[in-house]
């Protein structure tokens, strides 16, 4: 669950949550969210997506973390202000020739694409509670196909968080703290 600060990368481009509050408020169509399929019966797979969100529910008193994620390509940071139950989507990297991403920080799809059935991959949904850095970070997804990982959390204060849904079910979405075209957006749910 996100706060209301985070923005979302949209069709209709970047809304933070708030924005798209106000857009519920006012009985205005949702724009679609960029996603991520997960899941492993479907031909697509891996890819990314845009979908349709219908509901933003609010969860009152939630203990808010600020999360850095580290964007290992091109070293900057990415803060989200997140509740310990979100979660994000890791994997390990692994020692292969197809599609390797050791000595490179990019086309982290590719990679995942061909070592799927390498159970040591081990791509999982983690929740933001279970993280902690002890200088050994794992990576996650994010919207820009590069290697992106997580490297601290620090509780913030405890305030409303928000959660994007269809037909009652939270959908991963990209979301970031700042808007801005050099910051990657993490893939949360």
């Amino acid at each position: 669950m996100l706060n209301v600060n985070n923005y979302i990368y949209t069709e209709a481009g970047i809304f933070s949550v708030n924005d798209l509050l106000n857009l519920q408020k006012n009985n205005v169509l949702l724009p679609k969210v960029l996603t991520f399929n997960t899941d492993k019966e479907s031909s697509n797979y891996l890819t990314y997506y845009f979908t349709d969100i219908n509901e933003i529910e609010e969860i009152p008193k939630v203990d808010i973390y600020e999360v850095r994620f580290v964007d290992v390509f091109s070293s900057r940071n990415i803060i989200l202000n997140i509740s310990a139950d979100t979660e994000i989507l890791q994997y390990n990297v692994l020692q292969t020739e197809d599609h390797p991403i050791i000595n490179k920080n990019y086309q982290v799809i590719q990679y995942l694409k061909a070592n799927i059935m390498r159970t040591k991959l081990n791509l999982k949904w983690i929740p933001i509670a279970e993280l902690t850095n002890y200088a050994n970070k794992s990576p996650n997804i994010c919207m820009g196909d590069t290697v992106v990982k997580f490297s601290h959390k620090v509780f913030k204060n405890n305030e409303s968080a928000y959660c994007i849904k269809f037909n009652s079910n939270i959908v991963p979405i990209f979301a970031a703290l700042s808007k801005s075209t050099h910051f990657n957006f993490v893939l949360v749910r």
